[in-house]
């Protein structure tokens, strides 16, 4: 019974001593009524670092000399047929999944639009955070492939380099290494990850603040709506992989 009095005592010295901090002094972790930008920031800072990193790297990339510059004329031929032939490629994927994206959205809104869960919106809203991850998705997907073709054409004269040759005027080697085509290799698919990255954060955080700030929604109901957003990016993703793969093949 003792033990027993000393614990209440002890309990009720706690609980009088946080009902006497001010309200000011509370963990700045136990608050639950974060506002929208403070859940959003730390997501579009670091989506604008990948995009600014994105950026940095795509320029460095462009920077890398080529075949022409290394007296290899044909390396930049073969790459600007490759190239050709995937932006062709990307554009009839493109024109058919745009299609299937504004059939798929309209279903959408008519599912949401059938029932109200929060507002009257919810079909609407939906089916705008449905197409801003599609948008975004098919944006990544163009920008590596282009980062991608030209990265190797500079990869292959990284790694060939400038013709060495003999007294005799015999081609011997050239000056590149693998070193040096490994370097521009990874430099270009960090173009690639870190757009998909940088895309992702700003979008999604986007979307969230823009749900959230409209009328008659919190931010409970804005996140149960933003699942549009990630289904749209998914999308595009799955079929580009899926369609990548077999134009490869073939």
């Amino acid at each position: 019974p003792r033990l027993r009095a000393h614990r209440l005592v002890r309990a009720s010295g706690r609980a009088a001593a946080g009902a006497a901090q001010p309200a000011g002094t509370m963990a700045p972790f136990a608050r639950n009524d974060k506002t929208v930008l403070e859940i959003a920031l730390p997501a579009l800072v670091g989506g604008v670092l990948a995009l600014a990193f994105t950026t940095y790297t795509f320029f460095s990339l462009k920077g890398e000399p080529t075949g022409k510059d290394v007296g290899r004329p044909l390396v930049d031929k073969y790459g600007a047929m490759i190239k050709e032939g995937a932006m062709a490629f990307l554009k009839e994927e493109y024109k058919w999944l745009s299609v299937f994206v504004v059939l798929l959205g309209g279903i959408l809104c008519a599912l949401f639009s059938v029932e109200d869960q929060h507002t009257k919106l919810d079909g609407v809203l939906t089916t705008f955070a449905f197409f801003l991850g599609a948008i975004l998705s098919a944006s990544a997907g163009w920008l590596g492939m282009m980062v991608a073709t030209d990265g190797n054409t500079r990869t292959t004269a990284a790694c060939a380099g400038k013709e060495v040759k003999d007294a005799q005027g015999k081609v011997t080697g050239g000056t590149g290494s693998l070193n040096d085509g490994l370097r521009v290799a990874f430099k270009a698919g960090s173009v690639m990850g870190f757009v998909v990255v940088g895309l992702g954060l700003v979008g999604c955080a986007g979307c969230f603040c823009v749900l959230a700030i409209h009328n008659g929604l919190g931010k409970t109901e804005s996140l149960q709506i933003l699942a549009g957003f990630g289904f749209g990016a998914s999308s595009i993703a799955l079929f580009a992989r899926v369609a990548g793969g077999i134009y490869t093949k073939a």
